[in-house]
């Protein structure tokens, strides 16, 4: 497997393959959004945004629903 700065593996049930990818610039970036149903509409769960700064150093945000505040996860 070819991994870049981040990758994403997601298995999702009904699929045969996994889903799998990353950016294709060793500098790049990435967006992550999952949604879920909740009393009947559509809302946004979880956002999970993975940066590069210009220094090299790797960040990863998480933005979960209802907490409305941005942690960094990851930085090396």
């Amino acid at each position: 497997m070819a991994v870049r700065n981040f990758w994403l593996v997601a298995d999702i049930d009904g699929r045969q393959t996994e889903l799998a990818s990353g950016p294709r610039r060793k500098d790049g970036g990435m967006r992550i959004v999952v949604y879920q149903r909740q009393n009947g509409a559509v809302v946004k769960a979880v956002e999970i945004t993975c940066l590069t700064s210009t220094d090299g150093v790797l960040k990863m945000l998480v933005d979960v629903a209802g907490q409305g505040t941005k942690a960094v996860i990851t930085e090396r």
